[in-house]
């Protein structure tokens, strides 16, 4: 007669313990160990900052230009991997530019260039990300971010905004990461928001 042990949960890992027993002998177990899937995507990375008018940030280039910061709110690194990361300035087109390959600390900023007019004179050693959109002051619209996993995409965080009045003043998130949206707030690229 045949009996099977059920599965057993262990911290965090699942261990499936399963062994076969007769009347007179009990065979080896059989274990299988899975890893615990990557923290949600939307518990990590988030848009922190933005600045859609009156820009005094240069860029690598030269050029002064809107830009959007990005902001790992875990308590580890985490990589952006190439082909899996999108921004965008709609939400009706999530996947409008490719983020590089990126590994963030736990609590580093990453600043975004939208400056789709200087993005032809890019030297191509820049390790700097230059977007090939900018953001619109006048008609107002959205920063987007968007995450793929197992083909498809979903936007992980997302900040609607209207018309910007306000030149070198940023849309805010305090405290970074998980707070609410002000505006107008001097901006701090690269650094924190408090």
């Amino acid at each position: 007669m045949k009996r099977v042990i059920p599965s057993i949960l262990l911290a965090g890992s699942f261990l499936f313990f399963v062994a076969s027993c007769t009347k007179d002998r009990i065979l080896d177990p059989i274990i299988i160990q899975e890893t615990p899937n990557n923290p949600d995507s939307s518990e990590v990375i988030s848009i922190n900052e933005f600045l859609a008018i009156g820009s005094t940030l240069s860029s690598d280039v030269g050029v002064e230009c809107d830009w959007i910061e990005l902001y790992n709110k875990s308590n580890s690194s985490f990589t952006m991997n190439a082909g899996e990361w999108f921004i965008s300035d709609t939400p009706t087109d999530i996947e409008k530019f490719e983020l590089p390959q990126k590994t963030l600390l736990a609590g580093e900023f990453l600043v975004l260039f939208c400056d789709d007019d200087g993005v032809n004179i890019i030297p191509a050693n820049s390790p700097f990300i230059h977007l090939s959109f900018g953001l619109s002051s006048t008609a107002g619209e959205s920063v987007v971010l968007s995450h793929k996993v197992n083909g498809t995409t979903t936007i992980v965080d997302q900040k609607d905004f209207p018309t910007q009045t306000e030149a070198n003043m940023s849309n805010a998130r305090v405290p970074n990461g998980i707070g609410n949206w002000s505006y107008p707030v001097s901006p701090t690229p690269g650094d924190s928001n408090e």
